[in-house]
């Protein structure tokens, strides 16, 4: 596949360069600067527990031990180390986080066992508004290479972001519409990366600013990667021996990505408060490793209206006003070979909006209006789901109270209205809640607990859907007569941030009745296995732990190491056993070092085997990843300057995770190396 030069990528890099030291002043001198609420972004979680303590300021420190739900985040230096094609492979090692592994285009977070409709993605506090969810082979929309900050809810978030994140939340934070931690004056910064499994290379350019009452962002990236190389074969051995074939070696077909896109944003400061919009971009054409003669790929085109603003002082006891809203225009088209095949269309809006309220009797918190609607069309020969509408309607409301001065108590609820017009309608009304308890033990030791109720009502993919579908090698089959499923759960969270030791130990449990899976049934329709989404109760367990050891920290020179582990288990109803697609068990151990302006890393993960599997599911080997890196950073100028060089799968090991519906026909990377500069 011709792959052009990457031209326009070093020229966003030298405009890049070319637009710092050209800036101009901030504002004139006589020119006042308007007063504004220094209200900060909507975000879900928390800064990262394995960050050294004296990394953080005390608000962060504050946000970590007091977290009512288990919630982390992704930002800086370990996300620019993280960085991936997709979201899921960008958190895949976060503990109590899995990926689809897919393919490198199309790789969904799985959090705890659960994907799909499961788990909302977001985009600066707003759904991500693509059809990622009906499919495995479906991208998300949104661009790894411009975010600031990926932050992760593990465990349910429905009360504020959807009955969808019925298991948690990803919610990437790319600074699009200028909020009012954006300083004055004018400030860029360029990223380019290179790697050599796939001969990836990227590059991507943000310029943002301020001038007196205005603020404004632009970015752009551009991403090209072929397909990957692979220790030895790309069909698993149970595989190779069931058809009598060897299949591809060396590298995996239809593995290659490619993307590019835009954003552009405005801002207007005033008394009080901020109002903004932004208009972005994304085109991503990726490959569909399948068993097709003809090779499969996808073309995604994604327009994205975003909205936000916040006011204060509103009066009586209303203390703020913040307005969210995203609209997104949508289309992908699957291809075999060149030919065109279905065709998925869609365009969705969503709005909220939340008003703060002073302390009433103790009592602080939100109240919340929240709303979204889909119109949903795939067309051609092999689309499994009938065109469909949807939308929903919510109210919510989350109470917070100082019990005593080391307990607090935070209480939620939220009803929603769904519907869903397809071949029929289908009504439904869900109500969730939620309460939590934060136990400060010590100054740097809390212990959080959450017992929620949370329902969910059935997708149009789960009630209408009859059909091949070819990516995933499945006949799916829907039932319109599903109902919403009801859940509980609840997690309990000891966290200690101290000079010398940092961690967290969650456990945590969710029952759901009347779970929809994707169920194998034993038959074949169109020479595919038949799969139906049926009803069942499910239970799900399991527990997540991740500390740091502090062992030295001198001004030149500090030394950590790092442990993480989770386990989760799914289960169906008595005698049915496991629920397919489980994560397997890991132990990971790293060592990290910084001196002076540099670092190095080193880290071990071991995933288990998993051999806890469901009917017509194999069992998956046990795989070790080892990856290290070296980095370092200078100032020149107004220019600072970032070099880092990551190693991943240096034991050239075969990796198969179990969560990937692929993982028969396609392992992860082998070795591969991967340069990144950042300029500042």
């Amino acid at each position: 596949m011709p792959t052009p030069p990457p031209t326009r990528t070093l020229a966003l890099a030298a405009l890049g360069m070319a637009l710092l030291l050209a800036a101009p002043p901030a504002r004139a001198e006589d020119e006042p600067e308007p007063p504004i609420v220094e209200l900060p972004p909507i975000q879900v979680g928390a800064p990262a527990l394995l960050e050294p303590l004296q990394s953080l300021s005390p608000g962060e420190v504050a946000r970590v031990l007091d977290a009512w739900i288990p919630a982390s985040a992704v930002s800086g230096v370990r996300l620019t180390r993280r960085l991936a094609p997709s979201i899921g492979e960008v958190l895949a090692l976060e503990p109590g986080v899995a990926a689809t592994s897919f393919a490198p285009g199309a790789s969904r977070p799985v959090i705890r066992g659960l994907d799909g409709d499961r788990i909302r993605t977001l985009e600066n506090g707003a759904g991500s508004l693509d059809v990622a969810s009906a499919s495995p082979d479906h991208a998300v929309a949104t661009e790894p290479l411009l975010a600031r900050r990926v932050e992760v809810v593990r465990g349910p978030a429905a009360l504020r972001f959807g009955t969808t994140a019925i298991g948690g939340v990803v919610n990437v934070l790319d600074g699009r519409i200028p909020d009012p931690t954006v300083a004055s004056g004018l400030r860029a910064r360029s990223r380019l990366l290179a790697s050599s499994a796939d001969s990836g290379r990227a590059g991507a350019l943000e310029v943002e600013g301020r001038r007196g009452a205005w603020g404004w962002h632009a970015a752009g990236f551009q991403r090209r990667a072929e397909d990957y190389r692979i220790p030895g074969h790309a069909w698993s051995k149970a595989r190779r021996a069931e058809v009598g074939a060897n299949g591809p070696r060396g590298r995996v077909p239809s593995t290659f990505a490619e993307g590019e896109g835009a954003t552009i944003g405005v801002t207007r400061f005033f008394a009080g408060g901020w109002a903004g919009v932004a208009l972005g971009g994304v085109e991503q054409r990726y490959g569909v490793p399948s068993l097709e003669e003809e090779p499969i790929h996808i073309e995604l085109s994604s327009r994205r209206l975003d909205a936000r603003g916040a006011w204060e002082c509103l009066g009586g006891c209303w203390e703020r006003l913040d307005v969210t809203a995203a609209f997104v225009d949508y289309e992908h088209v699957e291809f075999e070979a060149d030919e065109a095949g279905t065709t998925f269309r869609s365009q969705a809006f969503e709005g909220r909006v939340e008003a703060t309220h002073a302390s009433l009797g103790g009592w602080r918190g939100t109240l919340g209006v929240h709303g979204a609607w889909t119109d949903f069309e795939a067309l051609g020969e092999e689309a499994f789901v009938p065109p469909s509408t949807s939308g929903w309607l919510a109210l919510l409301v989350l109470e917070q109270r100082a019990l005593r001065p080391d307990l607090d108590l935070v209480l939620g609820a939220r009803l929603q209205f769904d519907q869903v017009d397809g071949p029929r309608t289908r009504s439904f009304a869900t109500a969730s809640a939620s309460v939590g308890l934060v136990h400060r033990l010590r100054p740097r030791t809390t212990l959080a607990g959450t017992l929620s109720y949370t329902e969910r009502a059935p997708t149009a993919t789960e009630l209408f859907a009859d059909g091949p579908h070819v990516a995933t090698q499945q006949f799916e089959v829907g039932d319109d007569g599903l109902h919403p499923e009801r859940s509980v759960a609840v997690d309990l969270a000891l966290r200690h941030l101290g000079p010398r030791v940092s961690g967290e130990v969650t456990v945590f449990g969710q029952r759901v009745d009347d779970y929809v899976g994707l169920i194998p049934t034993g038959g074949v329709s169109d020479d595919l296995p038949e799969y139906r989404f049926e009803a069942l109760d499910a239970l799900f367990y399991g527990a997540e732990a991740r500390a740091a050891l502090h062992l030295l920290a001198r001004p030149h020179l500090a030394l950590d190491l790092d442990l993480l582990a989770d386990w989760v288990r799914g289960r169906g109803p008595s005698g049915a056993g496991d629920l397919p697609r489980m994560p397997a068990p890991r132990l990971g151990v790293g060592a990290s070092a910084r001196f002076g302006r540099g670092s190095a890393r080193v880290l071990l993960v071991r995933a288990l085997d998993q051999d806890r599997v469901a009917d017509f599911e194999r069992p998956t080997d046990g795989h070790t990843l080892l990856e290290a890196g070296l980095g370092g950073d200078l100032s020149l100028h107004r220019v600072r300057v970032s070099v880092d060089l990551r190693a991943t799968n240096l034991l050239d090991e075969e990796a198969r995770p179990h969560t990937s519906p692929l993982k028969e026909l396609v392992p992860l990377p082998g070795r591969s190396f991967t340069l990144s500069l950042t300029l500042e």
